[in-house]
């Protein structure tokens, strides 16, 4: 079902049918998601365990 533009507050926003809501899992601010200069494979595996947490953590005291 298509949606129609919905204007906000007339300041000259309009939402378009196309738009997708914001998710922070898929957030363009993560400089190590993105840049590839301080990309590292400490980086990749915590947004690998940010979308599905780790199964076996170390065990630690505290």
């Amino acid at each position: 079902m298509a949606r129609a533009p919905i204007k906000v507050f007339d300041d000259g926003f309009e939402i378009q049918p196309d738009f997708e809501r914001f998710d922070q899992k898929n957030d363009v601010f993560r400089r190590s998601w993105w840049d590839e200069r301080i990309r590292s494979a400490k980086s990749e595996r915590f947004y690998s365990t940010y979308r599905d947490p780790l199964q076996n953590f170390r065990a630690a005291e505290g």
